[in-house]
Parts: structure tokens; sequence; C-alpha cells
């Protein structure tokens, strides 16, 4: 007769190590919704379907403030396309608000990367870095590219200011 006694710890250390080398975010939470508000061009939220609402803040892009230029006009552009809305969320992480940071596609379409286009979000390069796909990363910064050299959006002003440094003035 095996003794498990013997072997318990064993195993519960293993699994435990095993739980520590996956990084935090790469356990993810997909659900489908609808999205109920919009607060600003990276921050929603959506009643999932069992009617709970989900805090969500858009993973790897990081849209101007709500005070500054342009944080409005990235606010509305995805109120427009967003709002009541079903949606499927991808949860990568909690951040320190407790919001969801998450991907959010519409009919397949990544929102994050669609405010990227539309020059209404910058790429979170020093976050992504680390936590997206080389073609993930390659998509989100090419199409910040194409935003600042076809003057979409945000690119329109003259030296939009990230809202990174905004928010340390």
């Amino acid at each position: 007769m095996l003794n498990t006694r013997s072997w318990r710890p064993g195993l519960c250390l293993a699994a435990l190590s095993c739980l520590l080398a996956v990084p935090a975010w790469a356990a993810q939470q997909v659900f489908e919704g609808r999205v109920v508000s919009v607060h600003d061009g990276d921050s929603l939220q959506v009643r999932d379907t069992h009617g709970r609402r989900h805090r969500i803040r858009l993973a790897f892009i990081d849209a101007p403030e709500l005070q500054q230029a342009y944080g409005q006009a990235s606010r509305n552009a995805l109120r427009a396309r967003l709002l009541d809305q079903e949606v499927q969320v991808t949860v990568l992480e909690q951040d320190r608000y407790r919001r969801s940071v998450a991907q959010i596609h519409l009919q397949g379409e990544d929102m994050g990367l669609w405010q990227l286009q539309q020059g209404a979000a910058w790429h979170y390069r020093s976050l992504a870095r680390s936590r997206q796909s080389r073609s993930e990363y390659a998509h989100y910064d090419a199409a910040e590219v194409s935003a600042r050299h076809f003057n979409r959006g945000l690119w329109r002003g003259a030296d939009p200011m990230p809202p990174w440094r905004f928010r340390r003035q």
C-alpha cells in the first residue's frame, strides 16, 4: 500500500512551483457581455451574461485623460463603437484599481488595436514589451506608426502629450 503522507508535500511543492512559474497575466478569463458604459478612451464597463458588471481597462494601450487634448474625442470614439454592443472579453490581470485589464473584441476585431488605428491612444510599449506576443506587439506598433504618419486623431496636434506624462504633472 502507498504511503500517501510521504508524497503529498512533494506533490504540493511541485504544483506550487508550476503555478509560480506562470505569470499572473497568463491566467486568462474569457467571457461575453454587453458594454454598458465607456468612461474614457481605454476604460469601460461590461455586464456579463449573468448580470455582473466588470470594470475593464483596455490592455496594451493608454488613451489621453479626459482633461487632455483629444481625451473626450478618444472616449467618444470608443463609446460610439462599443456602447450597447455584445463583446468578448479576455481578462489578462487585475490592476491596482481592481479593474480587469483585458482585451475586448467586437465581432472578432480587437478594440485596443482599433483605438490605435483611429489615433485615439498610444501603444503602451513599456508594459506591452514583456506581455504581448511579438506579432501582436508588431501589429499594435504598426497601427500607432500609421496613425502618426497619416495624422489621425490625436496625432493631428503639434506635439501630443502622452497620458503617463500628463498624469505625472
